[in-house]
């Protein structure tokens, strides 16, 4: 965990270090990581394959795929990920929906579905569904970023198995070994935005599953595509449109409300514990809504574009390509770009192929203006250089 949270925060760890005096512990942020993975797998063992696995298992392996490389572009990353699918296989859950219902019957939305034998509790059931979901939209992003390029070859167990449920929209705090609360009313679980981001990238499987038929010799109908790709757009649109408020860009809402109410302050940014433990549950939780929408607002832009470069003819791209613009521009006007840090290392390559594409305008005509379109390129070069993202529009 460690080390995750270096990989996604890589400046804090100096920060911390050199308030304790510590900085020659670690001269940078790669040797930390190393020496986490040193500990973590020597902690496991070498032949702990041999043994009785657990979720937790495959919870190590997906922590150590994404720490240090949370795009997943090493091939080191992708064989820590492989062994996380396989333990998620061998406990069962990748197994199909009509396995026996009945565990944990006191919440009606709890029963295990797609497990052999009943999970040795309800938090290894929820914990088994967001960790292969995890993996799952890593898979896709990665195809995404790539130009598609990856389809069929990214993580093919994902791409062959059968699909689990998506985790319960309840916060942990409601979860325990055998029983399951309802989620608060009024208080937005933290799944939602996790499940929303999930749908996004499931609002093309019918393209996709066109891309495996044709790959296997069959003939391609552009008709039948375009239907497909104007489907996969409405349903992104749907699934933006069906989310809490709490999760919405909502600028003369966003605009109004105090930096300090929902944006991670100095206190966060220099890791002092103590002013984050203060922070009430309703701080804590808004600044979460506010990194979720960020990822979730790059999600379904970066989905919209693979949509339409890969599936639509240039000649239908142009009014879609006005929206996305117009969307990527609000985004980076109403967004704290500090809330993007959390997700900067997986988000720098969709946020790359949008900026390059909608840019270099090629093979489309677009009506929209960009007011500052170098503006686009300095968050994006912030980002890849680890730097705190800051801007006229969007300080936090």
């Amino acid at each position: 965990m460690l080390s995750v949270l270096v990989t996604f925060f890589p400046h804090r760890l100096d920060v911390h270090l050199d308030a304790r005096g510590q900085k020659d512990l670690f001269p940078n942020t790669a040797s930390f990581i190393s020496r986490c993975h040193k500990i973590a797998n020597e902690a496991r063992g070498l032949s702990f394959l041999g043994k009785e696995l657990s979720i937790y298992d495959a919870a190590t392996s997906y922590l150590l795929a994404v720490s240090g490389d949370s795009a997943l572009r090493q091939p080191k990353s992708k064989l820590y990920l492989d062994e996380c699918l396989s333990i998620l296989r061998n406990l069962g859950i990748q197994k199909g929906a009509n396995s026996t219902i009945g565990f944990a019957a006191n919440f009606p939305g709890a029963q295990y579905v797609g497990l052999s034998e009943p999970p040795e509790t309800l938090i290894a059931q929820q914990m088994g569904r967001r960790i292969f979901w995890l993996c799952w939209a890593n898979g896709r992003s990665l195809q995404q970023a790539t130009f598609g390029n990856t389809e069929a070859s990214a993580f093919p167990e994902i791409l062959s198995a059968p699909l689990p449920p998506l985790p319960l929209e309840i916060d942990d705090i409601y979860i325990s070994a055998d029983y399951i609360a309802l989620q608060p009313a009024g208080i937005v679980s933290e799944i939602v935005g996790f499940n929303a981001k999930i749908r996004l990238h499931r609002s093309y499987e019918a393209l996709v599953l066109n891309d495996l038929i044709l790959g296997n010799g069959g003939r391609i109908d552009l008709a039948y595509q375009r239907q497909l790709a104007g489907q996969a757009l409405a349903s992104c649109k749907h699934i933006i449109d069906g989310l809490p408020v709490e999760l919405q860009l909502r600028p003369h809402i966003d605009t109004s409300e105090s930096d300090s109410d929902i944006h991670l302050d100095d206190a966060v940014l220099d890791l002092n514990a103590r002013a984050v433990n203060e922070m009430s549950p309703e701080t804590k939780r808004k600044i979460q809504y506010e990194v979720q929408k960020a990822d979730i607002i790059i999600s379904q832009l970066g989905t919209r574009l693979h949509i339409i470069t890969k599936y639509c003819e240039s000649s239908e791209t142009n009014m879609e390509i006005d929206r996305i613009l117009r969307d990527l521009s609000m985004m980076l006007k109403y967004i704290c770009r500090l809330n993007l840090e959390p997700n900067g290392a997986s988000l720098i390559p969709k946020l790359n192929r949008i900026i390059t594409t909608l840019l270099s305008r090629q093979g489309f005509t677009s009506t929209f203006q960009i007011d500052d379109p170098m503006a686009f390129r300095d968050v994006l070069a912030a980002m890849q250089h680890g730097e705190t993202v800051t801007g006229n529009n969007t300080e936090c």
